[in-house]
């Protein structure tokens, strides 16, 4: 066996390799890395800054006040609210039985702004099309 000390191996189980040898190898192949600051940056250490949160608490808050409902064609032309349609109570009221539509509006924003997706689940049942949205980021 050779004793490099030039030696690369692309593997982590190679014995002279430290743990944070091997979180940094596998950060920058994940495409992140140090910032031209020389510190890692992710989701959890900018929301520790007050300018990141306060910015994305603006974003959220809002966008959160925009009505939100179910919206119908009008011929020839225009358009309502869907006030009769089975999902416009679930969408404009309360999509969940923890929040109301405000707060799912505010997470699902949240969400969007910082991890760059949001989505909730809508679960079919027995008694009806669904039962009322579960706001989880996936």
């Amino acid at each position: 066996m050779s004793l490099n000390p030039f030696e690369t191996r692309a593997s982590f189980e190679n014995p002279s390799t430290t743990l944070g040898q091997a979180a940094a190898s596998l950060i920058r192949a994940l495409g992140g890395g140090d910032t031209w600051a020389g510190n890692p940056v992710s989701a959890h250490t900018a929301l520790q800054l007050s300018a990141i949160w306060g910015c994305v608490r603006v974003l959220s808050e809002t966008l959160a006040q925009v009505p939100f409902g179910v919206i119908q064609k009008i011929k020839p032309r225009g358009r309502e609210a869907a006030v009769d349609h089975w999902l416009f109570p679930v969408l404009a009221d309360q999509p969940n039985a923890e929040q109301d539509s405000f707060l799912w509006r505010e997470q699902s924003m949240r969400h969007l702004a910082v991890w760059g997706n949001s989505y909730s689940r809508m679960v079919p049942t027995p008694d009806g099309p669904l039962r009322r949205r579960s706001g989880r980021n996936s």
